[in-house]
């Protein structure tokens, strides 16, 4: 699995700040770039990555700005549900198509117009950002957990964030469980 962030341009964030439903729809248009771009990679057209996302609406400083964090496989699922590995994630063409993505959404709602857009593309830098972290290794159970809980308690679902504590053997042990937090 690799961790990803995706973040949007400060001239598109006021578009989430009073109608939030629309973050929904951004989580939509990651999954999509992240199902083309392991689609291309693989040489198939039909794939299903598997994605976990939260959506996060403040930065460092506690301002608005909304982003994305998704752990997503580093290969995909076909058809017939077999999965198959793909190279790592290539931040720069996620970039790319993340931009290019977002601009066609919001040219498709109405709410911006395709000159503006093509304009803000044409810029060196449209202010869109995609990060791939290093990859992690399935049986890296601690990274992964790490990861997760870090997206989880960032984006303000705070019950699905905390550990449940468990006392085995005279020590304290915390973690989630393959279907959520263990007693």
């Amino acid at each position: 699995m690799t961790h990803t962030i995706r973040c949007l341009p400060k001239r598109l964030r006021p578009y989430f700040l009073h109608d939030r439903r629309r973050l929904g729809g951004l989580s939509r248009v990651a999954y999509r770039t992240l199902r083309d771009d392991l689609g291309a990679a693989l040489g198939r057209r039909a794939v299903a990555p598997g994605a976990i996302g939260c959506v996060q609406s403040f930065g460092a400083l506690v301002h608005w700005h909304p982003h994305l964090r998704v752990l997503v496989t580093d290969g995909a699922f076909g058809r017939d549900g077999t999965f198959t590995p793909a190279p790592g994630h290539d931040a720069a063409v996620l970039e790319d198509a993340w931009g290019r993505a977002v601009l066609g959404w919001f040219v498709r709602e109405g709410w911006r117009e395709e000159a503006a857009a093509a304009a803000m593309l044409a810029w060196p830098h449209a202010g869109f950002g995609a990060h791939a972290g290093p990859a992690i290794a399935g049986e890296d159970r601690a990274g992964l957990l790490r990861v997760a809980r870090h997206g989880a308690r960032a984006s303000g679902r705070g019950a699905a964030a905390l550990p449940r504590r468990a006392c085995r053997g005279g020590r304290a042990e915390s973690g989630l469980g393959a279907a959520g937090p263990r007693a």
